[in-house]
């Protein structure tokens, strides 16, 4: 859903939303290129660790900067 921004750059969020969430008063944003998600933080945290478990076990990985071939 699309939220209005205030003067200030402040987003008020529905109870019902923060509620689905499971955010009470810490949240965290996760920048998706144009859009972002909004997360309680331990949810977060769980959610990318499965993610980043699942892509180690198919193989599906980068290699990290500055550790290609010197070609």
């Amino acid at each position: 859903r699309q939220r209005p921004i205030d003067g200030d750059g402040r987003v008020m969020m529905p109870k019902d939303l923060l509620d689905y969430a499971g955010v009470t008063d810490t949240i965290m944003f996760v920048g998706l290129g144009k859009s972002f998600q909004l997360w309680e933080p331990d949810a977060y945290k769980a959610h990318r660790d499965e993610k980043r478990r699942r892509a180690r076990d198919r193989g599906i990985t980068l290699p990290m900067a500055g550790r290609g071939s010197d070609k």
